[in-house]
């Protein structure tokens, strides 16, 4: 049963709406619900990422060449280009996708 089940469960058995400190009553189904972690429970491991590089380097677009970096990517001045296909003015390119 989650918190909302256990809310509606006590207003319409009238126990929340009758109790002396509501608040109180909510913040108890929150922490049963939420619980806290116990001193001897072993803190979970952070599953590690790894990731796949791709480089791109070409000068395939009709605008490469030209002293201006125009794939689109970080530093560029426009993205008249695919990316990566402005490596004369824009160097490798580099993309990071994760392993699955």
């Amino acid at each position: 049963m989650n918190v909302l089940d256990q809310l509606n469960s006590l207003i319409f058995a009238g126990m929340y709406r009758c109790a002396k400190y509501p608040i109180l009553v909510l913040l108890v189904l929150l922490s049963a619900t939420y619980g806290c972690k116990k001193d001897d429970e072993e803190p979970e491991e952070e599953k590690v990422t790894e990731f796949n590089t791709n480089e791109f380097c070409e000068n395939s677009c009709f605008f490469s060449m030209d002293g201006e970096c125009d794939d689109g990517g970080i530093g560029s001045s426009s993205d008249y280009c695919n990316f990566g296909t402005d490596c004369s003015d824009c160097g490798t390119r580099v993309v990071k996708t994760p392993k699955r």
